[in-house]
Order: structure tokens, then sequence, then C-alpha cells
């Protein structure tokens, strides 16, 4: 075997593997002798079938296939260790082998980029701690009166806030089933148009409004490594393929508002605790704790990116082409959500002249997250980071518990490389704290 390496630049390499004619021969016939134990040709016993016979059966483009795939599969890590080579990730390419010819194929390799941390004690975070206020202990405390509110019978209007129950009418006036509307859930459409209606009132309710768009337009790509949905663009290709609004016809048979629970030790008891002094004390210990869980958060991305700030590094061409790829199928099922296809998409954004423009965030969103990963994971190498088995079977069982399940199902539901992963990015968190 001959290993040349052709193209060598920064983050990427292309090698070229040859193998003499002689080995090839003999892979051929090794392939062929395996093929007659397994090929059945009536008049022959298996394994007696002559070569010429068998190949005519199998075909000689078959069999050229099955004779590359052998001498790629025992050549491929041997030509990369001997190229000295450390790939991040590869593809080869080439063509058929032929007898009596040397066969040739290329390995073209994403390297790993040399990653120089700047001194990571000197970084300094500037994000504040997350503080908890008395107005946010009166907000979560109003909620959970809401959750645990009592219905109560009214005789006037619909307003904000009230629970409502509708019945559906046919179009030949005909009374269909009966289910509850809370106006704090609708949406603001629905609930403009039941605002103010009495019981018994007939009222058509549009169930669909205009496209609109259901938040400010976005851009198309965002640094972090997600790309959004710009909503101006997605709302008017949503026009052009919009079916008409759907109506339904109910009659308002109840109208009832809330009556929410005194904050007292009586309403403690119901929801488990004490006295209401402890559940004040348990709402503002799990309010901390999210508080601080959402600092963390906001102080990791700030280190982060003062880290990437200060280690420019290239990013090689495989790497970036999957994180695309991988952000473009999460656009599109973000749009099939909303009804919209990727055609349409973007033919509107090319209408609109943005389509360049959205390619470039693209690219610069799929860098940016690379790049992220990258400085991520030597981080975590030269912290030397361990997470043992202890710790990743704890965090399996609360990743387990939070979708219901086992730890034990929930490895057989996803499989043994989303668990390799899992841990891979549980580590590299670790190395964060």
């Amino acid at each position: 075997m001959q290993v040349n390496i052709k193209d060598r630049q920064e983050v990427e390499a292309t090698v070229e593997v040859i193998i003499p004619a002689a080995e090839v021969d003999s892979t051929y016939a090794s392939v062929l002798r395996e093929l007659a134990g397994r090929v059945r040709i009536p008049g022959f016993r298996p394994g007696k079938v002559p070569a010429a016979i068998l190949e005519r059966r199998i075909g000689s483009e078959a069999l050229a296939g099955e004779v590359r795939q052998m001498l790629i599969d025992e050549h491929f890590e041997k030509a990369i260790e001997e190229a000295g080579l450390t790939p991040v990730g590869f593809h080869y390419h080439g063509g058929n082998p032929a007898r009596i010819q040397d066969f040739a194929f290329a390995i073209h390799m994403d390297l790993a980029p040399e990653i120089n941390l700047p001194d990571l004690d000197e970084i300094i975070i500037d994000t504040p701690a997350a503080e908890i206020t008395d107005a946010d202990v009166e907000g979560a405390v109003k909620r959970l009166q809401l959750d645990n509110a009592t219905h109560v019978p009214v005789d006037r209007p619909v307003q904000a806030g009230d629970v409502l129950t509708v019945e559906m009418i046919g179009e030949d006036d005909s009374e269909g089933g009966s289910m509850p509307i809370d106006m704090d859930s609708v949406s603001e459409h629905l609930a403009e148009q039941l605002a103010g209606k009495s019981a018994g009132d007939v009222v058509e309710l549009t169930l669909a409004a205009a496209a609109e768009p259901e938040e400010e337009p976005a851009e198309a790509a965002e640094a972090d490594g997600e790309v959004s949905v710009n909503e101006e663009a997605a709302s008017e290709a949503a026009a052009e393929e919009e079916k008409p609004a759907s109506t339904l016809r109910v009659r308002i048979a109840d109208v009832r508002e809330k009556e929410l629970p005194a904050q007292d030790d009586s309403f403690a008891a119901t929801l488990g605790f004490a006295n209401w002094e402890e559940t004040l004390a348990y709402i503002r210990k799990t309010l901390l704790e999210q508080a601080e869980a959402d600092t963390f958060e906001a102080q990791k991305n700030e280190f982060v990116d003062k880290v990437l700030a200060q280690t420019p590094f290239p990013v090689p061409s495989g790497m970036l082409n999957r994180r695309q790829q991988y952000l473009l199928d999460n656009l599109r099922q973000d749009l099939a959500r909303r009804g919209i296809t990727m055609d349409a998409y973007f033919n509107r954004l090319q209408e609109r002249g943005e389509l360049e423009s959205f390619e470039q965030d693209l690219k610069n969103s799929a860098t940016e997250a690379v790049r992220r990963d990258l400085v991520l994971e030597r981080v975590m190498l030269d912290r030397q980071t361990v997470f043992t088995d202890e710790e990743f079977d704890e965090a399996l069982a609360e990743a387990a518990a939070e979708e219901g399940t086992s730890p034990n199902a929930l490895r057989r539901e996803r499989g043994e490389e989303w668990e390799r992963n899992y841990r891979f990015l549980l580590q590299r968190e670790k190395a964060l704290e």
C-alpha cells in the first residue's frame, strides 16, 4: 500500500491510497470464495460454483463494488495511521477496482484545529446573580391560587379570567358536545369574540385568524447556533398556502368566575404544607433554585462567548456542512408545524431579496456553533474533567424521571449512541461548573 498526502491544509487534508494490483486480484478471489458459499445456483453445491459462472450471476459491477468495499475497509485505518493524521471527520471516494491494475482511492479528512485557550482564570464574569423579589413571590402565589381556584357561577357578561362552558351547534342547529373554555388560556383572537357575551348567546367563532406573525420578525439565523424563522417571510409564505378560516357555532351554556383561595393555613393544608409560612418558604426556595440555574446558564454563556472572542481558529468544512444541514432540518420541522413548506419559505425570501442574507446568516450560525463545541471540548480536555459512572447514573435517573420512565427503559429507547453523546455533553457541562 502506498499513501500520499496530496493536499494538507490547516484543518483539512486529502490522502491518496494506492493498493497494488496483486492485492486487488487476491481480494477479487477472496470475495468470490465468500460469495460462492452464500449464492445458490442450481446444479452446483454451495462453495463449488465456478468463478466465471458466479461472476456472470452476480454481475461485474456488483462484484467490483464488493471488492472495492473490502479493499477500503482493510486499508482505511492503516492509511490514516501511516499518514500521521488524526481526523475528526472523513469521507472517501474513488472508482471500482479492476483486475491486474492498481486501485486508488482518496480520503478527505477534517482535522481538529489547533486551539490555544486564553488564561481561563483571567476571564471576568460580569453577569450578576439573579435575585428573587417580593413581586416574584407574589406572582408565583397568584399562579398557585389560579390553579386552585373555585369556579363560581355568575349572572353577567363574559369577561377576562372567566371559565365558560360552550355547546357546539351543527349546521342544522343540532347540538353537539360541550367543552370548557378558560378565558386566561385561549388566544387573544378567541377571547375578543367571547368577551361581553352572556349565557344563552349563540356565537359563531372564527377559529383561524388571518395569517399574522406570532412574534416580532426575527432574523433568519442567530449566532448561538439556532436558526429561527423570519416571521414576516413565514407569514407571507403561509398566506400563499392559507386555507379559508374555519368557524364553529357555539352556545354559551355557563359563565363562571374564578374565586381564589385565601392565603392561609387552610389553603396550605390542601397543598400539603403545615401552614402558610411553610408554603411561602417553599415557593421562595423553588424560585431561588430556578434563579440560580438561570444565573449559571447566563454566566456560562458569557464565559464561553469571552473565550471564543479570544480564541481564533478555522472550522473544518465537513463539520460546518453537517451543522448547517442540522440547522436546516430543525428549520424545516419548525416551518412544518406552521403548515409551511421549505420551498414556499425560500421562494418568499427570494422575492423579498433576503435569500442571500439568510444563507450567510446560516453559515455564520453554523460556524459559531461548531467553534463553540470545539472550545468547550478543549476546556474539558485541558481541565481533565472526569464524569463518573455514579454521576452519570444519577443524571440518567433524573432524565428518566422527567419523562416518566425508568433509566433502563430510557437506555433501551434511545440506544447506545444517545447514551454516549449524553454522557459526553454532561462531562462537558461539568467542565464549565
